[in-house]
């Protein structure tokens, strides 16, 4: 059953990168909220490759029939997914949250670099440039998320976020990056408890819009989110945290300090925390958020 189980999910893997996997060669573009139903026939009939396009067409799916007529870019997920280079929403490591937070929205298949760790997901971010003092509350915060069993999910940008994956990575934890660019724009190392994730094309530069799509998939997966360092109203941290948390896609946390961009995100509704201890372990006593009004 275990060897059944996991040839099923391989083949419900290909059909979905074939139509969603970013960057393949389609002759059309498939929609991304079209991945829930492809998937709940995939799930529901099991078709084999030659009953396949049938199977789609008698469920109303007859685009992604169509798409799927081509052998090489079957062939080509095939590769990818055989390569364990493709994370799926059929896959059992696909992160639950992204379902529930993001509905439609979330990507039906993904790049990735290895297995997406089990645990608890937790993110820590912050601005680039950022005093001493942010940078080793960022790291302990890190340290804090490995400590709980959980895994730490970053943008890798410098400054905070690259703080908090290193002190997770100290601490033997786990930590998946999401890219806002394609594995082959940029290096990706091999790093034993480091997952890289990607929904850009391969060889996709960085864009604001891609960004976008990554900073709202690093506070859905993750149940808390930190905001150790950030500018009032100015940066990426600010915008990225603002539209989560008007979004809801996690619960907001923000370092106690006196500076307007914190105090702003309290007033907003985040939960203040001194250490990063408390991120963690906290009972949340949910405050009203503006956004709810």
């Amino acid at each position: 059953m275990l060897i059944y189980g996991t040839l099923k999910v391989m083949e419900m893997a290909k059909v979905l990168a074939a139509l969603f996997l970013p960057g393949l060669p389609r002759v059309a573009h498939v929609p991304r909220k079209r991945g829930p139903l492809v998937e709940s026939v995939l799930r529901r009939f099991t078709p084999g490759e030659s009953e396949l396009g049938d199977c789609l067409r008698e469920n109303g799916l007859w685009f992604e029939a169509q798409v799927l007529e081509s052998s090489q870019l079957k062939d080509e997920a095939a590769r990818f997914v055989s390569a364990g280079i493709v994370l799926s929403c059929a896959c059992p490591g696909y992160p639950a949250r992204w379902r529930s937070a993001l509905g439609d929205s979330a990507p039906p298949a993904i790049w990735c670099s290895a297995d997406f760790p089990s645990g608890a997901c937790y993110s820590v971010v912050g601005s680039r440039q950022v005093p001493l003092e942010g940078r080793k509350y960022s790291r302990e915060a890190g340290r804090a998320v490995a400590r709980a069993g959980g895994v730490l999910v970053s943008g890798g940008a410098s400054g905070c976020d690259s703080e908090a994956a290193s002190g997770a990575l100290s601490e033997g934890g786990s930590v998946v990056e999401i890219l806002p660019y394609g594995f082959g724009a940029g290096r990706i190392e091999a790093i034993p408890g480091k997952c890289f994730l990607s929904v850009a094309p391969w060889n996709a530069g960085f864009s604001a819009a891609l960004a976008m799509e990554r900073n709202a998939l690093i506070y859905a997966a993750s149940e808390r989110s930190l905001v150790a360092a950030v500018r009032f109203r100015e940066g990426g941290t600010w915008n990225g945290a603002v539209q989560a948390m008007r979004r809801g896609l996690s619960q907001f946390f923000v370092r106690d300090v006196q500076a307007p961009g914190h105090q702003a995100l309290i007033n907003l509704g985040a939960h203040r925390v001194s250490s990063p201890d408390e991120f963690i372990l906290s009972e949340l006593r949910l405050s009203p958020s503006l956004f709810a009004v």
